[in-house]
């Protein structure tokens, strides 16, 4: 038994908010004008909240280990603008460990290739949507066995990944609530309720 647990987090509208979120309605957010560190690859206008912030600190200070599952390409992900924001809200470096999932990584790719002679590879330049083999080589790179999937979080906003999370047995908290389980234009990241996931002061398993 590992006794480890671990914070997989989606990127776009999880640790990002959308172009168009309310700044009245969403808590906290930190948009790039203000804070050019917070600033995600894409879309334009968008960035961060303090509620992310918070709940990568929270998860941390409770004994997770942090990991990214995206479905963003291998070139898309290793955007180097994508790579300081990640660095920036997370506080550590991921690239190149199996803490960071994407397109490549899921299907037992290098996303690294992306940058030399072979971009011309499917997963560099293709979105991967199913996210079951990212939290399967995040658990195995961890050490964490089926029966201790329970003790992890899964935060992301579409409700397909939701899903394949609860099938495994992890527990998960909806990113960008307003957006109804898929992409919107307007999402808000991470709400306020995932942090008392995090601190195991509610049972919040499968809150959609």
């Amino acid at each position: 038994m590992s006794g480890k647990k671990v914070c997989i987090f989606d990127i776009d509208n999880t640790l990002t908010h959308a172009a168009k979120a309310n700044y009245k309605t969403c808590p906290g957010l930190i948009s790039c004008s203000t804070n050019p560190d917070f600033c995600p690859a894409w879309p334009e206008k968008s960035g961060t909240s303090s509620v992310v912030l918070d709940t990568v600190k929270a998860c941390r200070k409770n004994g997770y280990e942090v990991a990214v599952a995206t479905a963003e390409s291998g070139l898309e992900s290793y955007n180097p603008k994508q790579v300081k924001f990640l660095k920036n809200v997370l506080g550590e470096d991921l690239y190149n460990t199996p803490m960071l999932q994407n397109s490549c990584t899921a299907q037992n790719y290098n996303y690294l290739m992306c940058t030399g002679q072979k971009t011309d590879h499917p997963c560099c330049n293709t979105e991967h949507p199913d996210k079951t083999g990212m939290y399967l080589n995040i658990m195995d790179h961890l050490g964490i066995q089926p029966f201790e999937f329970q003790n992890s979080i899964v935060f992301d906003d579409a409700q397909t990944n939701l899903t394949t999370a609860n099938f495994l047995g992890v527990k998960t908290c909806q990113a960008s609530l307003n957006c109804g389980g898929s992409y919107c234009d307007t999402g808000c990241g991470i709400p306020n309720g995932c942090i008392h996931l995090v601190n195991e002061d509610d049972d919040l398993t499968g809150v959609v």
